[in-house]
């Protein structure tokens, strides 16, 4: 079962997005389901969070939401909304909420999550030179990490051009888990992610509809990781993650 633990719905940095088209995506790629935020969420948490709830809706075997809860209007009581309509875990974007990681807003949201048993998923990395880059930091994710041990995180996108650092720091932590969603395509970095972390710390992830599933398919594919790791990555861990098995 592939499972793409990183994708969205909506208008997306100009590239939107319908239900159908969303599905009919997942199905080119044999994409049995994915974990779902909404573009808009990132700016009108109510309003994003309702668009992937009637996508869940629409296509409750396939579609898995993820909570985008604003850090600065009430995030728990949006949580816990998001919860009731059958949402699995959160996902939060630092650089647009003009809101570091290490930032005290998230303390609530970290604590609900855990409560829940919900992975929190969050944009990560950029290089020096890059906006988004000061409000994920390296130290900035593993002192969270250290901090919630009970809670699990995904860092999306590996740190992008910081990956190899990334890899190197997330060694020690149980509970922090890399997302392979497109970034740096460089043909090694699953080799190298699984040879420091273990195949059962990596997940899989496209960004779609922003980015072609095919590019982190195609890592994947053309890795050397054996079939059982390739299966873990494409699926087996973010389903555990959720608490889910591949019938539910």
């Amino acid at each position: 079962m592939i499972v793409d633990g990183h994708a969205h719905v909506g208008n997306l940095f100009g590239i939107n997005s319908d239900n159908k088209k969303f599905v009919e995506t997942m199905d080119t790629y044999g994409i049995d389901k994915s974990c779902v935020s909404s573009a808009e969420a990132f700016y009108y948490s109510v309003e994003g969070n309702d668009l992937v709830a009637n996508l869940m809706k629409e296509y409750p075997e396939r579609i898995i939401g993820f909570c985008v809860p604003n850090p600065y209007k009430d995030p728990v009581k949006e949580i816990r909304r998001c919860i009731e309509n059958g949402f699995k875990g959160i996902k939060l974007h630092p650089w647009l909420y003009e809101c570091p990681l290490s930032s005290s807003y998230y303390i609530p949201i970290f604590k609900e999550a855990e409560e829940n048993n919900m992975p929190i998923l969050f944009h990560s990395g950029g290089s020096l030179s890059m906006p988004d880059f000061k409000y994920a930091t390296p130290d900035m994710i593993f002192y969270v990490a250290e901090s919630f041990p009970e809670l699990n995180f995904i860092v999306g996108h590996m740190g992008l051009e910081r990956w190899k650092e990334f890899i190197e720091k997330a060694i020690p932590f149980k509970n922090i888990y890399l997302d392979i969603t497109m970034s740096m395509p460089y043909w090694d970095r699953i080799n190298m992610a699984v040879d420091a972390v273990g195949a059962e710390h990596v997940t899989f992830g496209t960004d779609m509809t922003l980015i072609e599933p095919a590019i982190s398919l195609g890592l994947i594919e053309n890795s050397n990781i054996t079939e059982e790791e390739k299966k873990l990555i494409l699926g087996g861990n973010i389903l555990r993650l959720l608490d889910m098995k591949e019938d539910n």
